[in-house]
C-alpha cells in the first residue's frame, strides 16, 4: 500500500487511458481487414500499451520505497 491506497489502484487518468485503449481495439476490430497481420500487430501494440499503463501503480510503490530508502541512508 502507498498512502492508504492499494498497490493496484490506477489513477483516474490511467483508467481513462485503459478505457481509450479498449475503445481503440473495438473500433479497429470493426474495420475491414487490409492485411492478414493487421489484427495481430494491432493487438500486440494494444497489449504493449496496456502493460505500460497497468504497471504504473507498482512503479509508484517501488519509486516511493527507493526514495524512502535513500532518504533513510543519506545521513
Amino acid at each position: 500500500m502507498i498512502k492508504d491506497k492499494p498497490i493496484n489502484e490506477l489513477t483516474k487518468e490511467e483508467t481513462l487511458v485503459v478505457d481509450k485503449l479498449i475503445e481503440a481495439w473495438n473500433v479497429f476490430a470493426e474495420l475491414p481487414i487490409a492485411h492478414d497481420d493487421d489484427i495481430t500487430e494491432f493487438r500486440r501494440g494494444i497489449h504493449q500499451c496496456q502493460n505500460i499503463i497497468l504497471s504504473r501503480p507498482t512503479s509508484r510503490v517501488l519509486n516511493s520505497k527507493i526514495k524512502d530508502y535513500n532518504n533513510a541512508n543519506s545521513s
